[in-house]
């Protein structure tokens, strides 16, 4: 090379040039030709053999440290692994929902990253699972609450379709449908025996669903606005309710009467949540406020939590009953000293609105969900966030652990529900069903009008 002198022309291409790369080895040169990818032995380089799959220019390629393994990433908003010695893509990466113009392996082969036009940067483990591969579909419309029942089988959506759906997670189908409420579920939770669920709508009315017959063995109706929040005490003889008429209602399901009602709050109670030993209620309002009173014996008025600068949209408790988090228009996630009665803590990191906020079982990560379409975990030891999970289609309303806290649940408003995998920090699981015009063809329909093939498309149908 000290002549500087061009030693070979590679010639025969259709299109630009627009990456290149020598494999760590140095036994291949691979360059991409708009959307196909060659590669050459470096001996004599002689063709070996043209890899193809893209669909649109390929703009940037990688080797892995051992040579083994090339990445690939195209304007067609993917990025492909391939087996150099099989020559056969493995892998196909599809979150991405915008042209992706860089990628690159880590130094130890482990990790890649993928830069896309929208403004994302991915990370993604080479080893399978590669990717948030499953997600929960059958809701036409954004879901809004999930939950885990007590023994970590079942899993309950709520939606703004107006159904709930129940979910067997180790079969990854949904085993029964809840209808009969008139307007968005905003709410489900489930009695500690997961025999009962619960869910809570704009209709203004509570459902108690038997989970194993679907039938409602009745409904709890008093509450005066459209109910945003509900929450069922761990000891199962309570459930609170929040709505937009700015009350709080404690039911006794037992008997199944209204209790109490609290009114101290100045605006909307958008989320309601019992203490582990089921004493306390948390609750967080458009005032800007977290208040907590007593649920045992004479309920009362405890305290109230104040710093966020607008409407506070989630709150929850550690597990230990110590700390509560709130989650706030303000984009913050706030840490709460019970006890003593003082802010711990500010977590900043999202660009939107927090919606929702949950413990994990052990108390040391806290998850929270927000309208940027990510859910980003937080290790509570040093208040770090120590990962982002993306992929999200639509806004994150809901999030949930389950009881062992090795899966987190996400429901959002693109209609699908996420199951992840906390120690991978994969999207590992899909439970799919179909939707009500899933596969149908209506091109060449006569006579509908675009809003109906919108709606049409919406629930399934096919206009290609």
């Amino acid at each position: 090379m000290s002549t500087f002198q061009c030693i070979r022309i590679l010639e025969g291409n259709n299109g630009e040039i627009l990456s290149v790369a020598f494999s760590p080895d140095k036994k291949y040169l691979v360059y991409s030709d708009n959307e196909v990818i060659r590669l050459f032995d470096t001996r004599n380089f002689n063709a070996i053999i043209t890899l193809q799959g893209h669909y649109g220019s390929v703009h940037s390629l990688a080797f892995s440290p051992d040579s083994k393994r090339l990445i690939t990433c195209s304007v067609d908003a993917t990025a492909k692994l391939w087996d150099i010695d099989n020559c056969q893509c493995i892998h196909t990466f599809l979150e991405h929902d915008s042209a992706v113009r860089s990628v690159a392996f880590s130094k130890d082969g482990e990790t890649i990253a993928s830069g896309s036009l929208n403004a994302t940067l991915r990370l993604w483990n080479t080893a399978s699972p590669y990717q948030c591969s499953y997600k929960l579909q059958g809701h036409t419309s954004g879901v809004r609450s999930v939950a885990f029942s007590s023994c970590g089988s079942f899993l309950a959506s709520g939606s703004d379709d107006n159904v709930v759906r129940l979910w067997s997670v180790p079969s990854r189908e949904c085993i029964r449908s809840f209808h009969g409420h008139t307007a968005w579920v905003r709410s489900v939770a489930f009695c500690a025996h997961a025999t009962t669920l619960a869910s809570g709508s704009f209709d203004k009315t509570v459902r108690l669903w038997d989970v194993n017959t679907s039938k409602l063995p009745y409904k709890l109706e008093g509450n005066a606005g459209e109910i945003l929040s509900i929450d069922i005490s761990p000891n199962g003889k309570l459930l609170a309710s929040g709505d937009y008429d700015t009350k709080l209602y404690l039911w006794d399901l037992v008997n199944r009467n209204c209790l109490h009602i609290f009114e101290e709050h100045n605006s909307v109670v958008g989320c309601v949540v019992f203490s582990p030993d089921s004493s306390k209620l948390g609750s967080a309002s458009g005032d800007r406020t977290v208040r907590l009173w007593c649920v045992r014996g004479e309920c009362s008025y405890l305290k109230t939590f104040e710093g966020h600068t607008s409407s506070v949209r989630a709150v929850a408790f550690s597990p230990d009953g110590k700390m509560l988090a709130s989650g706030s228009s303000d984009r913050t996630v706030r840490l709460w000293d019970i006890e003593h009665d003082q802010l711990i803590y500010v977590l900043e990191g999202h660009t939107s609105v927090v919606r929702t906020i949950a413990f994990s079982p052990c108390g040391r990560l806290l998850a929270s969900g927000s309208g940027d379409r990510t859910v980003r975990l937080w290790n509570l030891s040093n208040f770090r966030c120590i990962h982002i999970l993306e992929g999200f289609d639509g806004l994150v309303f809901s999030v949930a652990f389950s009881p062992d806290g090795k899966t987190l649940a996400s429901g959002s408003s693109d209609g699908n529900i996420r199951l992840w995998n906390m120690v991978s920090m994969q999207c590992e699981v899909a439970m799919v069903i179909p939707k009500p015009y899933q596969g149908m063809k209506i091109i060449g329909v006569q006579g509908l009008e675009e809003s109906q093939i919108r709606s049409m498309m919406t629930l399934g149908a096919i206009y290609q």
